[in-house]
């Protein structure tokens, strides 16, 4: 129960901002070691590791809504390969 409500708390300060801004946001708390606002994935390397596992492109923090269509376009790709890699892996 603990991780759920550390999620929604985090959720809740996410917000409406845009990946550009709470990417970063996420990125600069891992860099200072904030392990009170990042929970588990509280340095760069999990960071990395976590947009990975999740198929999201690590240029996901520099972009905005105008990026979207770029940003679905790399992540069906991550997902592609990974759900290739799975297969293959059988």
């Amino acid at each position: 129960m603990m991780a759920q409500k550390s999620d929604e708390v985090r959720n809740i300060s996410i917000g409406k901002k845009g990946p550009n801004v709470y990417l970063k946001e996420a990125k600069e708390r891992c860099l200072k070691g904030d392990s009170e606002q990042t929970g588990l994935v509280n340095s760069i390397d999990k960071l990395y590791a976590n947009l990975e596992t999740n198929c999201v492109p690590l240029e996901a923090m520099e972009m905005d809504f105008n990026s979207y269509e770029t940003f679905l376009d790399k992540r069906r790709k991550m997902m592609a390969a990974k759900i290739k890699k799975y297969y293959y892996s059988l």
